[in-house]
């Protein structure tokens, strides 16, 4: 057992500091997903202490103390059940022969100036074997807050969110019941290598039979989980499905010819975890979605290993924050928090989708995230509304040049003569001006007293530059004041715009009642609101709990039995609203978003203690 000194130093003794000198330090990397260091005590004793991984220790362990690797196996388990983050610990005394002998080819890798990393990594591989395991470790990383509601409203607007960690399966499983990607209502497919049929081929040490055999136990469970994944959709009531597989699963699974497999079965799947994978894994994964099914595909990460996975992407997102600066710098864009995606989603990419005008407001593209599907269909730019566009902007031409002739041929000036070519053109373009114009406000989603003074100004500025401009033409002098003496005048600026506008209007208003987008069902929803109803209201905030209070009331009331699935481990500073739903208890606002949203309509009235 081990105390930390300061907390538990009356059970520890007398205590007496061992010196030693570190000799060498294998660096960890993503690759070999642990780490070593070469130590001589004062007695001359020389130890190898590695840790890392617990896949990658118990590879390296020597065939001795199975009764300890079972234990520790089960400990592993348990910690990642309870959403721990775990790590496992080795060592090895060294002959100092075999240290000398291996510290003079461990000198000339460092010193390589071609392939040093993978000089260094086989040189690693040649002391990090026979090992001997004194134990795991086990440490807990909650969620930032936030992160559950935030890929919970991604999920109601249609985005498949897929996990991609380094984590050990029961730690990931957990991560994802925290995060509302995984529920006990889902059906779970789950393809991992620790299964005792692969146990005891490993243990055979046969590299070759062991590949053989992993593909073919990965390919027989990918085309079973394919199969019951297409019966369950078949069904109307059928569960949602997710898919769990593990590193070395995966890396079966990326071979081309499993890879169709691996792709058909996630599609079919609501959320995808794949736990234990390497950043070149990381990045496969999102190249395989974003080639092999054409998807739109974003990553975002907060770590060196994510930036493998955040460049492979559509779109990278990086997290700035206490894993360093190297994914944010690989990104497209940055943010300090993992909830902060809702808005860079579902209100700055819908917008900057939609590219003319806000039709609802961005409380609302919140509030209902299902409106960001209309981009993931692409409902405004596929072919049939290009050639909507075109048949109408033929049929206006048709409606111009028709009746603007007619006009001139019908229609005479104050001095008895037909209209002549400029008489034509003038009126034909100030027709064409108007047009325009009113279209503009038929497109408008949301049209403000600025909307109408722009329309009526653009129209006014074309009568100002033309009674001036034929004053100054010879081939156009005194046309419009002409034209502006005559009755046919007056009607065809009025009815050649009505006539090219009417089939527009027509069909936006069948279109609107009958066949509304998302959007404009919301829009009618808050057609009469005076104001944008997301923000705060009244807020009572003195007869209101503590979040502290509360949080202790709502764990008081919990089952004394530990569940393997809730998600508890992964409890952020915000997840006092989860633990209340539980409850059937009203989960109180945090005192900070309190302040926020009060600050939206000034001080909030104090209310009434009962």
């Amino acid at each position: 057992m081990i105390y930390v000194r300061e907390s538990h130093a009356e059970k520890m003794g007398t205590i007496t500091d061992v010196p030693y000198e570190i000799l060498n330090v294998l660096e960890f990397n993503s690759t070999r997903k642990r780490q070593s260091v070469v130590c001589r005590y004062a007695d001359g004793r020389l130890v190898l202490y590695c840790k890392g991984a617990d896949t990658v220790i118990y590879e390296r362990l020597a065939a001795e103390s199975d009764e300890l690797k079972k234990i520790t196996r089960e400990h592993l388990e348990q910690f990642g059940s309870a959403g721990l983050r775990t790590l496992c610990l080795a060592y090895k005394d060294l002959h100092p022969e075999t240290y000398e002998s291996w510290n003079e080819k461990f000198i000339q890798a460092k010193s390589s100036l071609r392939d040093r990393e993978k000089k260094l990594d086989e040189v690693a591989e040649l002391i990090e074997k026979d090992l001997i395991l004194i134990g795991a470790t086990a440490i807990e990383d909650k969620l930032q807050e936030g992160v559950p509601t935030c890929i919970e409203t991604l999920a109601r607007a249609g985005i498949k969110i897929w996990v991609l960690t380094g984590d050990k399966m029961e730690t990931a499983i957990n991560i994802a019941y925290a995060c509302n990607l995984i529920n006990n209502d889902m059906k779970q497919f789950i393809i991992s290598s620790e299964t005792d049929a692969i146990r005891e081929v490993e243990e055979k040490g046969d590299q070759v039979e062991i590949a053989r055999f992993m593909k073919e136990e990965v390919k027989g469970e990918l085309k079973r989980c394919l199969e019951e994944a297409q019966h369950s959709l078949c069904t109307v009531s059928g569960p949602k499905l997710t898919l769990v597989i593990d590193g070395k699963c995966l890396m079966y699974a990326l071979d081309p010819s499993l890879r169709v497999m691996l792709l058909n079965l996630s599609l079919n799947c609501s959320s995808v975890v794949c736990c234990r994978v390497s950043p070149l894994q990381k990045a496969q994964v999102t190249s395989l979605v974003k080639k092999g099914a054409r998807k739109i595909t974003l990553s975002i990460g907060d770590g060196a290993n994510d930036v493998s996975m955040i460049q492979a992407a559509h779109i990278g997102v990086g997290i700035s924050g206490l894993e360093g600066m190297q994914a944010v710098m690989a990104s497209d864009f940055a943010i300090a928090q993992f909830r902060f995606l809702t808005d860079l989603l579902l209100v700055h990419g819908r917008l900057s989708y939609l590219r003319i005008c806000k039709d609802v407001s961005t409380a609302l593209s919140k509030k209902y995230p299902e409106l960001y599907k209309e981009g993931i269909r692409n409902m405004f730019f596929k072919w049939r509304v290009v050639w909507t566009w075109a048949f109408f902007s033929v049929y206006q031409s048709l409606i111009f040049y028709h009746f603007v002739t007619i006009s001139g041929t019908s229609g005479k000036n104050l001095s008895g003569r037909m209209f002549g070519l400029w008489d034509v053109s003038t009126m034909a373009f100030t027709c064409v001006v108007i047009t325009v114009n009113l279209r503009l406000l038929l497109m408008c989603n949301s049209i403000t007293r600025w909307h109408y003074i722009s329309v009526g100004g653009s129209i006014l500025a074309w009568f100002v530059f033309i009674l001036i401009y034929s004053l100054l033409r010879e081939n156009v002098y005194f046309v419009i004041y002409v034209l502006m003496g005559t009755f046919y005048f007056y009607l065809t600026i009025i009815l050649v715009p009505i006539v090219a506008l009417l089939g527009d209007f027509i069909y936006q208003g069948v279109e609107r009642w009958f066949f509304p987008y998302d959007y404009q069902i919301v829009q009618e929803m808050h057609r009469n609101d005076p104001e944008d109803n997301s923000r705060a209201g009244l807020l009572e905030i003195g007869n209101r709990l503590t979040p502290q209070e509360e949080r202790s009331y709502a764990i008081a009331q919990l089952p004394r039995e530990l569940s393997k699935h809730t998600g508890f481990a992964f409890d952020s500073p915000g997840y006092e609203s989860f633990f209340a739903a539980q409850l059937g208890v009203h989960a109180p606002q945090k005192a900070w978003d309190v302040a926020r949203r009060a600050s939206m309509r000034g001080k909030p009235k104090p209310s009434k203690k009962h």
